[in-house]
């Protein structure tokens, strides 16, 4: 997936790429362990920052993976999070 980014913000995505995936193993883990209070916690966090980073699909994801969450959907919280990690694997960044 190719994302064009906001040349105002191009100096934050490094970090901010970092950080998504770092989340996104963490999130694999507690899954592993049933922990939805904390994957509930970060999805919420992707769910507002994805867009606002110019990452439509992170909020999507996250909005998925927060409500699946709250319901206590253990395979379809691990769906939804390998699906996040396939769309970063596949990531490509565009710069004007």
């Amino acid at each position: 997936m190719k994302i064009k980014i906001d040349p105002d913000i191009k100096d934050l995505i490094p970090e901010y790429l970092e950080n998504l995936e770092m989340t996104i193993q963490n999130m694999k883990a507690w899954a592993k362990e049933s922990n939805f209070e904390d994957i509930i916690r970060e999805a919420h966090k992707c769910k507002g920052h994805g867009k606002a980073y110019g990452f439509q699909f992170v909020s999507t994801l996250g909005e998925k993976i927060e409500a699946r969450g709250k319901e206590k959907n253990l395979d379809k919280v691990m769906v939804l999070i390998k699906e996040l990690e396939t769309e970063f694997k596949d990531l490509e960044i565009e710069e004007d």
